[in-house]
């Protein structure tokens, strides 16, 4: 099993430099946490300096767990998250006196993938993914013909996220029934990278990513038409893609991404400034990143839980997301 692999992108002293002719930057604004989200605020940073000169940004991701374990230390100034934040974390920010504000910045679709080459996997039921993914399912469902009938008789080479992973925690609540509840017998790591590249070297391969990191793989990719089997929606298997997660029948793999920003942080200009970039500019840069945008006026109900410094989490409930991040924004 692999583990997460870091990366950073430190995004800022060269323009500083070059703008203020010192070689005294400021502090940084530092960023961690989700892969998934990563494109995305590295894309807002080079945005936000190149309107800022003066400013120095440092992305880094290293999983929405992990992000959060050190946004709850007190150790980030904003954490990118592609889950809401869980009851422990509340605790773990608890009691470090760290509150924070949380911020819907744009939508994702887990993608699950499988090789160029597979002919046979053009979609997949809910129920056909947790018969391969469930924990039960560990060494024992480890063929292709185990899953459906008809499919080849060989081994799926399973490829995903670690448990770190935000991702991994979103596909296994979805798909398993509970967040890490998942067969452990696959390759996982915390670079999507390693995700695709396992996916598109071998034929009878099959993983799962954030929608961007499909995007910008596709040509050596297919992704899984999702069918959820709802009679009440009746549309069938659905492919992933930014009108059908936004027409909300890409089921149950479409999901918010966040950043939550420390509010004790956001007495510095410069945070302020970026958060208020980022929510005045992540629509137009998320298809840029691979990622989906979320509808014009929600960003503008982000901007203003920003600009009250309405703390906590929009997800008291189990429910919660259920009644849509737009009315959640309003409550």
């Amino acid at each position: 099993m692999v583990h997460a692999l870091r990366r950073t992108l430190v995004v800022g002293a060269a323009i500083v430099a070059a703008a203020c002719g010192s070689s005294q930057p400021s502090e940084p604004i530092v960023i961690d946490g989700s892969s998934t989200v990563f494109p995305l605020s590295e894309a807002m940073a080079h945005g936000f300096l190149e309107r800022h000169a003066g400013a120095q940004v440092t992305v880094t991701y290293s999983g929405t767990d992990t992000g959060f374990e050190k946004f709850c230390g007190d150790r980030l100034d904003i954490v990118d998250a592609s889950r809401p934040i869980t009851v422990h974390e509340q605790e773990a920010c608890a009691a470090n006196k760290v509150e924070f504000i949380e911020l819907p910045v744009a939508r994702d679709a887990i993608t699950v993938i499988v090789n160029a080459k597979n002919t046979w996997a053009e979609s997949m039921t809910v129920a056909e993914l947790r018969a391969l993914w469930a924990p039960e399912a560990d060494t024992k469902v480890t063929k292709w013909s185990q899953v459906r009938k008809g499919w080849p008789d060989q081994n799926i080479a399973l490829f995903g996220p670690g448990a770190e992973s935000g991702t991994f925690d979103y596909f296994t609540a979805a798909i398993n029934g509970g967040a890490r509840a998942s067969r452990k017998d696959y390759t996982s790591s915390g670079d999507d990278s390693t995700i695709i590249n396992g996916v598109a070297a071998d034929q009878f391969a099959l993983g799962y990513v954030g929608y961007g990191y499909y995007e910008r793989a596709k040509n050596r990719l297919k992704s899984v038409a999702i069918d959820d089997l709802d009679d009440s929606i009746g549309q069938g298997p659905i492919l992933p893609s930014p009108q059908s997660v936004g027409r909300g029948v890409y089921r149950p793999l479409s999901r918010i991404l966040f950043i939550y920003v420390n509010n004790s942080r956001t007495k510095r200009p410069d945070v302020r400034a970026l958060v208020d970039d980022y929510l005045r500019h992540a629509g137009e840069r998320a298809a840029q990143v691979g990622t989906i945008a979320l509808m014009s006026n929600v960003y503008d109900l982000a901007r203003q839980r920003f600009t009250k410094r309405r703390t906590g989490t929009m997800y008291g409930s189990p429910s919660a997301a259920e009644l849509g991040i737009e009315y959640l924004l309003t409550q």
